[in-house]
């Protein structure tokens, strides 16, 4: 079984949810990341889970939706998870919150497998 996508493109989704993951246990006593992969029917999934913060609950209704404003200060323009759905949606795929935290938060890239 094979994903149809570009190498470069999907690794640019994956820099940006790792990024947010990183930023995420930036001050987490015993931060950690957790990258795993499952096939699930005909499609596979990317699950990126760190235990930090949390996505906040008054960005959640918006996420993958449209830009995030920001708090001054805070890095980033609030465009990467929008950037990183396009590229999946590009290849039939999708992003989604698997859950949002706080302590596991994991997001997920699925994409469809060709045989």
């Amino acid at each position: 079984m094979t994903v149809r996508a570009s190498p470069e493109w999907l690794r640019r989704a994956l820099d940006i949810l790792m990024d947010n993951a990183i930023d995420a246990i930036a001050r987490i006593p015993e931060p950690k990341i957790i990258i795993a992969t499952q096939r699930v029917g005909d499609r596979v999934e990317i699950r990126i889970t760190d235990n930090g913060k949390g996505i906040p609950a008054d960005v959640l209704p918006y996420l993958l939706r449209r830009q995030i404003t920001k708090v001054q200060g805070e890095k980033g323009l609030g465009i990467g998870l929008l950037f990183a759905q396009m590229i999946a949606q590009t290849y039939s795929g999708d992003i989604r919150v698997g859950s949002p935290g706080p302590g596991d938060t994991t997001m997920i890239i699925v994409l469809p497998l060709e045989s």
